[in-house]
């Protein structure tokens, strides 16, 4: 990917996230530079990138996209309302992709009513951060 043109990369980073494609986007997101990344995540819904992030093939690239995104705009994510089907989604994630040390301390982050909404759902039930 570094050879890549990176106006390249982020026009397909973008189309992918406008076609929902987010597994495709975990398989490309780990390998890219970060200059093409932070170019991204100022292209992308915070959203997409939050359901990204728990499907990433390279999960040691998790912080640096943390980073890269900004406290913020994560916190401002993760506490959005989203679909209770969404969410729960993207708790099985985390357990499957072994994320909890990624999750949960931006779990922290939430007010408590969204705290409870996480807690509550029925994979946060079923796995916990075990």
């Amino acid at each position: 990917m570094q050879r890549l043109d990176e106006d390249l990369l982020v026009r397909i980073a973008v189309a992918l996230a406008e076609r929902g494609d987010d597994v495709t986007m975990g398989r490309f997101v780990g390998h890219l530079p970060d200059a093409a990344l932070r170019r991204i995540l100022g292209l992308v819904d915070a959203s997409v990138v939050l359901r990204v992030g728990f499907l990433i093939d390279q999960p040691q690239r998790v912080d640096s996209v943390i980073e890269l995104m900004g406290t913020e705009r994560l916190a401002a994510a993760i506490t959005a309302r989203q679909a209770p089907e969404h969410l729960d989604s993207l708790v099985r994630a985390a357990h499957e992709q072994n994320l909890w040390e990624a999750v949960l301390p931006r779990v922290e982050l939430m007010d408590d009513p969204a705290k409870e909404r996480v807690l509550a759902l029925p994979a946060f039930q079923e796995h916990g951060a075990d």
